[in-house]
């Protein structure tokens, strides 16, 4: 028999940033409440196209639109 060394239990490590930079992680559902409102807010000054859909948890814009020559 191979000698493999028994596991080991790993102590938890700290969560993992993730490499995308607009992501936003809440402390409380008070303060993912008032995020959404900011987004939302911030997507509709600033979006160049209409939005197609808006939701609880979910906003999507229309996709540009094609130059035409």
């Amino acid at each position: 028999m191979k000698d493999i060394p028994e596991d080991k239990a790993e102590a938890p490590k700290e969560p993992s940033r993730l490499a995308s930079r607009n992501l936003v992680t809440c402390e409380s559902s008070a303060q993912c409440d008032q995020y959404w409102v900011l987004a939302v807010a911030y997507a509709k000054a600033n979006a160049t196209t209409a939005i197609q859909t808006l939701g609880t948890n979910i906003l999507i814009t229309a996709p540009r639109r094609r130059a035409t020559t």
